[in-house]
């Protein structure tokens, strides 16, 4: 997560303080810059995302690795109706 703004609303869920997610400014979910973490390296939780932010940070996610694209539908009409591999 980082306070440094950018104009990205897909790429980066914009996050709003409040009591259950603990931050103190208002911050944006660096989607593109996920890495793996350790278990053992989190020293403590400091809140909770509502269902919305949730559902914005899967949209991002689906976006960034491309991973929506596998689950659509082929369109039947393209390419002559043959099937690509």
């Amino acid at each position: 997560m980082t306070t440094h703004l950018i104009d990205a609303p897909t790429l980066r869920p914009i996050i709003v303080p409040s009591p259950d997610n603990g931050l103190q400014e208002i911050s944006q979910i660096m989607v593109e810059k996920l890495s793996p973490l350790r278990r053992d390296v989190i020293r403590q939780q400091i809140g909770r995302l509502t269902t919305g932010e949730l559902k914005r940070l899967e949209t991002a996610l689906i976006h960034i690795t491309g991973l929506g694209l596998a689950s659509a539908p082929r369109n039947e009409g393209e390419n002559g109706g043959k099937q690509l591999p």
